[in-house]
């Protein structure tokens, strides 16, 4: 628990103070973490290197122009309307001109947790369903943050529509991909308040 807490606080000051990361070897901040949470030193070469170089990496493809406008906020602590105590810490928030992200990191070695889960209704074809807990974070965070997910996108031809809203999860000691993804919108976020609150409720 405690590996995991120092890894999430390195990630987040790296994120919020944009190091570069031919620097983050050398950075005081850094150190200071490592050595406050007693830190393996595997874990910068299996953890915090590459999760931070997928982090960089899915940034640039955000930015389709120089005057793109990308927000970022870390360690976001979010509250779900309509149920009462019903709170989480979304690992970072980003609003791209196009499309808002969850991102959550996992350091984990043991289990993947990806985005998404197939879940078969009625004995027909396999549906796809948004991770619980990002699809928890990104709904909790619209209320908490609303100006991240406001505004309509726009489809191929232009019209408008429902914000997409992606859900990552990045893994770097399991996944092969590094990155696990699932794509949703505002309308379905609510969908899953809904049913969360009538499941609390049944509960």
């Amino acid at each position: 628990a405690d590996e995991g807490t120092g890894l999430h606080e390195i990630m987040a000051y790296l994120v919020e103070n944009d190091v570069p990361i031919d620097t983050l070897l050398t950075d005081p901040k850094v150190d200071e973490l490592w050595a406050q949470y007693k830190l393996h030193d595997d874990r910068m070469w299996d953890a915090v290197i590459p999760a931070y170089k997928s982090f960089l990496a899915y940034l640039d493809t955000l930015y389709e122009t120089d005057d793109d406008e990308v927000m970022i906020r870390t360690e976001c602590r979010v509250a779900m309307p309509g149920i009462e105590g019903a709170f989480g810490t979304c690992d970072v928030l980003i609003r791209a001109p196009k499309k808002t992200v969850v991102w959550d990191w996992k350091f984990g070695q043991g289990v993947p947790v990806l985005a998404s889960y197939k879940l078969k209704v009625d004995g027909e074809e396999d549906i796809e369903l948004g991770n619980d807990q990002l699809m928890f974070y990104a709904r909790a965070s619209q209320e908490t943050y609303p100006d991240y997910f406001s505004g309509l996108a726009s489809d191929v031809v232009g019209n408008p529509v429902s914000r997409a809203v992606e859900l990552i999860i990045c893994q770097p000691r399991i996944l092969d991909e590094e990155l696990s993804t699932f794509t949703t919108d505002v309308a379905d976020l609510e969908n899953f308040r809904l049913e969360l609150i009538d499941a609390v409720e049944e509960a």
